[in-house]
């Protein structure tokens, strides 16, 4: 099971966000640092080379923003807005702080020009914002290549309770699939 959350955000400019620039080879090399610090608390989230981030990442993001904190990049987000609603594509922070993908999504929603939308997002994201209600989605394919978890299924654990400890809830799941890596 994977679980998708929306929230109600309003609008808010946050002087610490910019655009992502794709063509600054720091900046995305920032990114990819934070995307894989964080990528690594979850299962089910995609190895992105270089090549990856260029060629896919980049043209199916929709529009993208870095928060910098101490002169590096601390959280990014990529998003596209499709019938008002405010559609994350993609998240990471370094340390997962919840409250920067709050500011990185009432800057998203200000930087689409408007005053408040509904923001869908992964709901292993976990972020500090009022109201989140959180939908079920049951379809979701698997690649097992670590030997533990394939000892598990083996002894006849379900793939939940093999990867995910059989606690599959919203509040608990550590799995996530970026919709940008989707296909």
């Amino acid at each position: 099971r994977t679980f998708m959350a929306r929230a109600k955000v309003d609008a808010g400019r946050d002087g610490g966000v910019k655009l992502l620039d794709w063509d600054n080879e720091r900046e995305l090399h920032d990114v990819m640092s934070c995307y894989d610090q964080y990528a690594r608390g979850f299962n089910g989230m995609m190895v992105r080379d270089q090549l990856y981030w260029q060629r896919w990442v980049k043209s199916e993001a929709g529009r993208g923003w870095v928060l910098w904190e101490d002169e590096q990049v601390a959280a990014y987000m990529l998003a596209d807005l499709a019938d008002g609603v405010v559609r994350v594509q993609d998240y990471a922070a370094i340390n997962g702080a919840a409250d920067r993908f709050a500011r990185l999504a009432a800057h998203a929603v200000w930087s689409f020009g408007l005053t408040e939308a509904e923001v869908a997002f992964p709901a292993s994201i976990r972020p500090n914002l009022p109201g989140i209600d959180v939908e079920v989605r049951n379809s979701l394919m698997y690649k097992i290549v670590s030997p533990k978890a394939v000892g598990r299924l083996e002894q006849g654990l379900s793939l939940e309770a093999a990867l995910h400890g059989g606690d599959v809830t919203p509040e608990r799941t550590r799995q996530m699939v970026a919709p940008v890596d989707s296909f």
